[in-house]
């Protein structure tokens, strides 16, 4: 059986797409060896343009068996957009018709935030990276660190690499809500007590003096942070501004058409209805701003901050008590193991 490889010869953006779909009508296996989706490989049938980034060229063709092979580093949220796309032109709609090498890497997020870092941080000598992780996904593969497609049927690998990668990801938080501008805000409060939250807070725009939306902790969203980031942590800020108040209420679901909702709505229409649902802490009245550790918190502020933990499904290593550097109680280095 012959085999025709076919190599880009120059800087890219040669037009490898509409070769190898073009020597596809003759071949019976299309694969895409290497690369990720920072390529961009235009096809035109017929007068309508796709544009593929990790399938090979070959899918617009029935029948042919495109294969991903263990030398391309896949964003597998790029991938399932890809699949959804060519679906909808009537292409690949055979399960059977698209494989990937279960060595093949996974891009993941963290590998997409370092490549944009290290970008920044380049300044004027920056490569021009797309940003989209290919390069730190390489790394990880050359170190034997990554994670691949294999490592998906295995839950319990998958844990072990992707704990030994991402280690520790830190969410901000406040002890309280704040929102900016308009948009479905459940926990917001209109009345006295979310003006004493903005003036004690100071809740105004540091560029443009634009006073924030203020409300109760919102579990629910924050939640959403947590298993959509990856948080290991959070650090809670503004725990001082609670202060004063004899009940604080924790929004820990909401309720929407008479159903209780525990996740976060994809539904902007259910977001702007959701009431939220509340479970109230007690207060306290002493001030915070001279506590160093958490033990010398009030009980109830202790407890405050204990069910914040419970209720979003992660741990808190931090505590602010004050805007001051040293006004914070660190519970966990998260430099340390």
């Amino acid at each position: 059986m012959a085999n025709v490889a076919v190599i880009g010869a120059q800087w890219g953006d040669e037009g490898k797409g509409k070769i190898v779909d073009l020597f596809t009508h003759d071949a019976d296996i299309v694969v895409r060896f290497q690369g990720g989706n920072n390529a961009g490989h235009t096809l035109v049938v017929n007068g309508e343009k796709t544009v593929l980034h990790l399938i090979p060229s070959g899918a617009l063709h029935s029948g042919k068996l495109c294969v991903i092979g263990n030398g391309v580093v896949v964003d597998p949220e790029i991938l399932l957009e890809e699949i959804a796309g060519l679906r909808k032109k009537g292409c690949l709609c055979d399960d059977a018709l698209l494989r990937i090498s279960d060595a093949a890497h996974l891009i993941m997020p963290y590998h997409k935030a370092i490549d944009q870092a290290r970008e920044r941080l380049r300044g004027k000598g920056k490569i021009g990276t797309t940003g989209r992780g290919i390069g730190p996904a390489y790394e990880d593969k050359v170190a034997r660190t990554g994670i691949r497609f294999i490592d998906l049927l295995d839950a319990a690998t998958f844990r072990d690499k992707l704990k030994r990668n991402i280690q520790q990801v830190i969410g901000i938080s406040k002890a309280y809500t704040t929102r900016v501008g308009s948009g479905p805000f459940p926990t917001e409060l209109k009345g006295p007590e979310g003006e004493k939250l903005k003036q004690e807070g100071a809740e105004f725009g540091a560029t443009t003096g634009r006073a924030r939306r203020c409300g109760w902790f919102d579990a629910v969203g924050v939640r959403h942070a947590v298993r959509m980031n990856g948080l290991t942590g959070i650090a809670l800020t503004k725990l001082d501004v609670l202060t004063g108040f004899k009940k604080i209420p924790i929004c820990t679901a909401y309720r929407y058409d008479g159903k209780l909702i525990n996740e976060f709505p994809a539904s902007s229409k259910v977001m702007q209805g959701a009431k939220p649902v509340y479970e109230e802490m007690d207060g306290w009245d002493a001030t915070l701003d001279n506590v160093r550790n958490f033990s010398d918190l009030p009980l109830t502020a202790q407890n405050y901050v204990k069910r914040i933990e419970e209720v979003i499904g992660t741990e808190i290593i931090l505590v602010s008590v004050g805007p001051g550097r040293e006004q914070t109680i660190l519970l966990k280095n998260p430099f340390e193991k």
